[in-house]
């Protein structure tokens, strides 16, 4: 028996049943993420046991601050760059297969969304910011709290309590 589809990976976001936010714990690696204004991306810094081992770029929509974080929507199409800054797109099946669906994008926005990823890919080829080795070594000061989002106990978990 096929197992039900369980994220927005396996099945697109309006043919979900039951669709919920969870709250999980990251796990296994640290990352940096930049976030630049008015961008249709994001750049993530990946490191395992504080050890650079390359970015990210989430491509997405250009994201809104508010007092309590960010908002943006994902694209689905991503980038995943080496230390050395060989890259390649990731998830390019899933979002070709979007194009269309109710809920994501139309033939005109997935073009613009290849052309911000093409535009992207430009920086890491040339080996500028943020594809430059700043902050490859990045090490979040000792003294730096936890980040812990509302219903989550001391160790990271997701707690019992309800908001009242």
């Amino acid at each position: 028996m096929a197992s039900l589809p369980r994220t927005q990976h396996e099945i697109a976001v309006d043919r979900m049943r039951e669709p919920r936010l969870t709250v999980r714990v990251w796990e296994d690696c640290d990352i940096l993420v930049l976030m630049p204004p008015g961008a249709a991306h994001s750049v993530w810094w990946w490191f395992e046991q504080g050890r650079f081992t390359g970015w990210y770029v989430n491509l997405e929509a250009p994201c809104v601050r508010r007092a309590d974080g960010v908002d943006t929507d994902d694209h689905v199409l991503d980038i995943v760059v080496t230390p050395e800054r060989r890259w390649e797109w990731k998830d390019v099946g899933e979002f070709d297969g979007r194009i269309g669906e109710p809920h994501y994008f139309d033939d005109a926005a997935a073009e613009k969304i290849r052309a911000e990823g093409c535009r992207v890919i430009g920086l890491i080829e040339a080996g500028v910011f943020p594809f430059d080795g700043t902050h490859t070594g990045f090490r979040p000061e000792p003294g730096w709290p936890v980040l812990r989002l509302p219903g989550m106990t001391q160790a990271g978990r997701e707690s019992d309590s309800r908001p009242a």
